[in-house]
C-alpha cells in the first residue's frame, strides 16, 4: 500500500513539474499576444486619422515624412524588439524546458526573420519618400535575410542530432 502511495505521489509531481513548464511557457506567450495587439491597434490608429498624415516632418536632403509615417516606424521598432525579446524568453523557457541548448539559438534566429518580415511591409513609407531607391530597400531587406535564415539553416544543420534526439 505505500508504494502505491509513493508511485502515486511521484506522478503527481511530475504532473505539477510539467504543468508548471506550460504556465512558464505560456506566461511570454501571453505577454507577447497583449504587446503586439497594443501595438497593432496603435498603429492602426495612427495610419486612420487624417491629420496625422497631412503633417510632414523634414528628413535631411530635402525629403518629408508624415508624422503617421515617423510614428509608424517608431511603433515598428517597438514591436520589432517586442518580437526579439519574446523570442528570446520563449527560447530561454524552451530551453530550460526540454534540455536542448539549440532551441534557444533558433527561437533567437526565428524572431529576427519575423520582425525582419514586419519591418520591411512596415517601413514601406521609405519607398514613397525616396523614389529611386525601391530596389535598394528591397535588396537591403533581401541581404539581411538572406543572412538571417542561412545562419538559422546553418544552426539547424549542425544540431540535427540534438534535434532529433529531443524529438524522439
Amino acid at each position: 500500500m505505500s508504494s502505491s502511495t509513493e508511485n502515486a505521489g511521484e506522478k503527481g509531481g511530475q504532473e505539477d513539474e510539467g504543468r508548471d513548464w506550460y504556465v512558464e511557457l505560456a506566461y511570454p506567450i501571453i505577454k507577447f499576444v497583449v504587446a503586439v495587439g497594443v501595438l497593432v491597434l496603435l498603429w492602426r490608429l495612427v495610419n486612420t486619422v487624417d491629420a496625422a498624415h497631412q503633417v510632414t516632418v523634414p528628413l535631411p536632403g530635402g525629403a518629408e515624412i508624415s508624422m503617421a509615417g515617423l510614428m509608424s516606424s517608431v511603433l515598428t521598432l517597438i514591436l520589432m524588439i517586442a518580437i526579439i525579446a519574446f523570442a528570446s524568453s520563449f527560447g530561454r523557457v524552451l530551453h530550460d524546458g526540454l534540455d536542448v541548448g539549440v532551441l534557444e539559438t533558433l527561437s533567437k534566429l526565428g524572431g529576427i526573420a519575423i520582425a525582419l518580415v514586419f519591418a520591411y511591409f512596415m517601413f514601406a513609407w521609405v519607398t514613397e519618400t525616396f523614389e529611386g531607391y525601391e530596389a535598394h530597400y528591397d535588396i537591403a531587406f533581401l541581404v539581411a535575410g538572406i543572412v538571417i535564415v542561412g545562419w538559422l539553416g546553418l544552426v539547424l544543420y549542425s544540431n540535427v542530432d540534438d534535434l532529433v534526439e529531443a524529438i524522439a
